[in-house]
């Protein structure tokens, strides 16, 4: 539907014509969580900013939550990530920055590396 009002007392949206209740954050990685937006959208920059990965305790440390909270945030983020990947691939001529293909060989190893 295109016109909806805020209902305030319980924090949703509802439909003019329908007079369907929806959230905001229905039917996303957020949906049902009492953990602040704020700290979802800290945990999604931590995540992302790190260049490995982010374990359940550090994030717990940096976004004040229970070790628990934090393991099942990055749990619904990889999760999402995952679905993402299989959604988009990649085609065509790709290039790679600083990328290492292929098998171990023997010799010198790194940049200055023949072939």
């Amino acid at each position: 539907c295109e016109h909806s009002y805020q209902l305030t007392t319980r924090d949703v949206y509802e439909c003019s014509q329908c007079h369907k209740q929806t959230s905001v954050t229905a039917d996303t990685v957020f949906h049902g969580s009492r953990i602040p937006l704020a700290k979802w959208f800290w945990a999604i920059y931590f995540l992302g900013s790190d260049k490995g990965s982010i374990s359940a305790l550090r994030l717990s440390k940096l976004i004040e939550v229970n070790w628990r909270t934090a393991r099942l945030i990055l749990s619904k983020l990889r999760t999402a990530m995952g679905h993402r990947d299989s959604l988009y691939r990649l085609s065509g001529l790709i290039e790679m920055d600083d990328a290492f293909v292929g098998g171990k060989r023997k010799g010198k190893r790194g940049r200055g590396a023949a072939g």
